[in-house]
Order: C-alpha cells, then sequence, then structure tokens
C-alpha cells in the first residue's frame, strides 16, 4: 500500500484569512517608506479623490442601469409580441379545424 500524505483542506475562512494576509504583504512590498511618513495633508488628499472617483463612478452605473433597463423592455415587448402571436395563431388554427370538421 501506498501511503500519501495529504494536508487537510482550508476552510473557506483559511482561504480568506490567507488572501488578507497576502494582499497585505503586497501592499508592505509596494509602498515605499517615504509614502507612510508623508504629512497629513497629503493623506486628506487622497482621502477626497476616491470621493469623486466614486461620484463618476455612481453616474456611470446610472447610465449603465438605464441602458441595461432599455434594452430589458425592448426585449419584453418582443418577447410579449411573440408570444401574443403566437396564441392568436394557435386559436385560428383551432377554428379553422373546426369548420372543417363540422362541414364533414
Amino acid at each position: 500500500m501506498i501511503k500519501i500524505d495529504c494536508m487537510p483542506k482550508k476552510s473557506k475562512k483559511e482561504k480568506i484569512i490567507a488572501t488578507y494576509h497576502r494582499k497585505i504583504k503586497l501592499i508592505n512590498l509596494q509602498t515605499p517608506v517615504a509614502l507612510v511618513e508623508k504629512s497629513s495633508s497629503l493623506k486628506t488628499e487622497l482621502e477626497i479623490a476616491p470621493k469623486k472617483n466614486f461620484e463618476l463612478d455612481s453616474k456611470n452605473d446610472y447610465k449603465e442601469d438605464k441602458i441595461i433597463k432599455d434594452f430589458f423592455f425592448t426585449d419584453l415587448k418582443k418577447t410579449l409580441f411573440l408570444i401574443f402571436s403566437i396564441i392568436v395563431l394557435e386559436f385560428g388554427l383551432y377554428f379553422v379545424s373546426i369548420n372543417n370538421y363540422l362541414k364533414k
């Protein structure tokens, strides 16, 4: 018999913690010490910049939502038209078949 030493599988929490550790290591390696020791004025500028980006993103999200809604309603109209036309066709074929049956 071959015995294989396998490590137990990680749980979801352990995987999440591992990804956080990797991200922290990458951030620590990428940020030089000089950036960490900057004055508080630069920190406030950095805090203001994401807020501006968020406002722009929300406008873009609104436009995307509007486009998606437009596509949804056009597709809905098309499907309702097709369903209605199929139902009308079925009724038409049904009544034609009844007329042909009654004539015999």
